[in-house]
Formats: C-alpha cells, structure tokens, sequence
C-alpha cells in the first residue's frame, strides 16, 4: 500500500512539474505582451487615442501597431453595429490557458488619417 501511494505521488510530481515546464514555454499569464489594454471598452478605447491620436497617419497607425504586436488589416464596411468606407480592424489577445482575453477594434479612417474609434472585449475559453 505504501509503494503505490509513492507511485502515485511521483506521477503527480512530474504531471505537475511537466504543466509548470510548458506553462513557462508557452508564456503561461501573458508574459512579455507588449500592450496592456482595460477589459473595459471605453477605457481601452480612451487608452488607444491616447496611443494612436486623432490625425494619427494610417501608415504610421500602421507601424506602431505592428510593433506592438498586433495584428491589424485595412478594411472597409462593418465593424460590429457600424459601417465605415475605411478603417484598420485590430486583433489582440493576451492571457493564456485556460483563458484568452481578446480586443477587437476598428481605427476609423478619414482620408489617410485616424479620426474615430471603436473597442469591443471579450474572453475565450472554458
């Protein structure tokens, strides 16, 4: 009785310390993101104008959000509820297992130039 208590305590041990391993490899908790956003709409909408102010140059939007790793494609026609002629969809997702937080925003278009913005949330997962 004893040695299959050991047994299954060694099995647990490596079960945990494998999950702990691959929870560092694959940047468990959203390590090294290089932008945070609020959950909150509005406030990650505020804090994005901030980032990227109105008359902020499509080609310069562009670059920073490049740089801040995320992704982003122009496009045109609706953004949730909203239609635009132009606007720069974002995709963001920061977190990890067993939750992912995700942005999707829309960086409104006017000519060549950033003048609105639209911000939803969400989290994927169980």
């Amino acid at each position: 009785m004893i040695h299959a208590l050991s047994a299954s305590k060694l099995s647990w041990n490596g079960l945990a310390k494998t999950f702990l391993l691959a929870a560092l490899l694959l940047g468990f908790g959203g390590c090294g993101d290089k932008l945070a956003l609020s959950q909150n709409p509005a406030v990650a909408r505020t804090q994005l104008e901030k980032l990227l102010p109105a008359g902020t140059s499509r080609v310069d939007a562009e670059k920073l959000l490049t740089q801040l790793g995320v992704k982003h494609v122009l496009q045109h026609g609706r953004f949730g509820s909203d239609t635009f002629s132009d606007y720069i969809y974002c995709d963001y997702s920061d977190g990890g297992f067993p939750v992912v937080r995700r942005w999707q925003a829309a960086l409104v278009l006017k000519g060549d130039k950033v003048v609105d913005y639209r911000v939803t949330f969400g989290l994927i997962g169980p």
